[in-house]
C-alpha cells in the first residue's frame, strides 16, 4: 500500500540522517589529518569501491532480467551525473564558508536547503501544501536554536554557505526526478564518482595529502566512505522514491539533531535548554508534515 512504502520511504530517511548526524564527529576526527577536498576525495573513491561491489553483486543476481533492472533510461544517468556535480558544489562551498565561520552557524545556513527545496519546486510546477509550509518554517526555527549559539551575522564566509544550499537542494530535487528509473546504489556510485574526479585537482596541486596522514585519516575516511556516502545517500535514494522532495528534507534534517546528541553523548559536550526546544522543534515539524489532518469522508453503509 502507499502508506506502507511512505512509511518506508520515511524510514531509510530518517537513518540516513542518523548516520549522518554520527558520521559528523567522524569528519571532524578525520579533518585532523587531511583538509576538506583531500577528505572528500578519498572518501568517495572509498564509497565507489564500496558501492561499485554492491552493485556488481545486484546485477550478477539478477543478470536473466533486462539490463533497465539497473538503469531504465538516459534521463537517469545524466541525472546522476548532474546529482554529482551539485553535491561537488554543495560540499565544496559548505567547507569553504565552515573555514570562515563558526560551526553552529555554518549548521544552520547550510541547513536552510529545506527552504530552498520547496521555493525552486515551485519553478518545476511542484505543488507544496500550506501545512508543509508551515512545518518548514518550525523546523528552521528549531534548527536556529540548536545551531546558532549567538546573534546570526552574515560575514563573507557565510555566502559560500548559502551557495551550498543550492547545492543540496538541486541534489534533492534531481534525485526527486530520476529516483524510480535508477537503483539507488547506482545512483550513489555515479554520484560520487563525480565528486571524487573533481576532487582530484584541488586534492593533488592544492592540498598535497601525505602519505603518512592519509594512513592516520584512514579509519575515518572507509567509515565516512563505506557508511555516511556508501549506506546513507542509497538510503536517501531509495526513501526518495517514496517522499516528497519537501517532506524528504525535513527528515533529512535531523541530521543537525543527531549531530547534537552524537555530541552530547560521546564527546562530552553540553546542551542547553535553547537547544532541547530546538531539537524538539524539529522533530514536531517532521511530525506534522508526516499527518493527514483532512478528514475522512464518511461513507454510507450499504445493504
Amino acid at each position: 500500500t502507499s502508506n506502507k512504502k511512505s512509511f518506508i520511504g520515511t524510514l531509510s530517511l530518517f537513518i540516513c540522517a542518523l548516520i549522518w548526524g554520527v558520521t559528523f564527529g567522524i569528519q571532524s576526527k578525520g579533518m585532523d589529518y587531511l583538509k576538506p577536498f583531500s577528505f572528500n576525495c578519498f572518501r568517495s573513491i572509498i564509497a565507489v569501491i564500496f558501492l561499485g561491489v554492491v552493485v556488481l553483486f545486484i546485477y550478477l543476481k539478477n543478470k536473466n532480467k533486462p539490463n533497465f533492472y539497473l538503469i531504465k533510461n538516459k534521463k537517469a544517468l545524466f541525472g546522476s551525473i548532474f546529482c554529482g556535480l551539485a553535491l561537488f558544489f554543495g560540499t565544496s562551498t559548505q567547507q569553504i564558508g565552515i573555514s570562515m565561520t563558526t560551526v553552529g552557524k555554518s549548521g544552520f545556513l547550510s541547513a536552510l536547503y529545506i527552504f530552498l527545496v520547496p521555493f525552486l519546486g515551485l519553478f518545476l510546477k511542484k505543488k507544496v501544501a500550506t501545512k508543509v509550509w508551515f512545518c518548514v518554517l518550525i523546523a528552521l526555527v528549531g534548527l536556529y536554536l540548536l545551531s546558532v549559539k549567538s546573534d546570526l551575522t552574515i560575514e563573507f564566509g557565510d555566502i559560500f554557505l548559502l551557495l551550498s544550499t543550492l547545492g543540496f537542494a538541486s541534489q534533492i530535487l534531481i534525485i526527486d526526478s530520476i529516483s524510480n528509473d535508477i537503483n539507488p546504489f547506482l545512483l550513489s556510485a555515479i554520484q560520487f564518482g563525480v565528486v571524487a574526479i573533481l576532487s582530484l585537482i584541488p586534492t593533488f596541486i592544492v592540498e598535497k595529502p601525505s602519505f603518512a596522514d592519509t594512513i592516520e585519516g584512514m579509519p575515518y575516511l572507509i567509515f565516512a566512505g563505506v557508511l555516511s556516502s556508501g549506506i546513507a545517500y542509497s538510503l536517501q535514494n531509495f526513501g526518495q522514491k517514496y517522499s516528497p522532495s519537501t517532506l524528504a528534507s525535513l527528515v533529512l534534517s535531523l541530521e543537525s539533531v543527531f549531530a547534537a546528541f552524537t555530541g552530547f553523548l560521546l564527546m562530552d559536550e553540553v546542551m542547553s535548554s535553547k537547544e532541547y526546544i530546538g531539537c524538539i522543534l524539529i522533530f514536531l515539524a517532521i511530525v506534522l508534515s508526516q499527518i493527514n489532518f483532512k478528514k475522512r469522508k464518511n461513507v454510507s453503509n450499504t445493504v
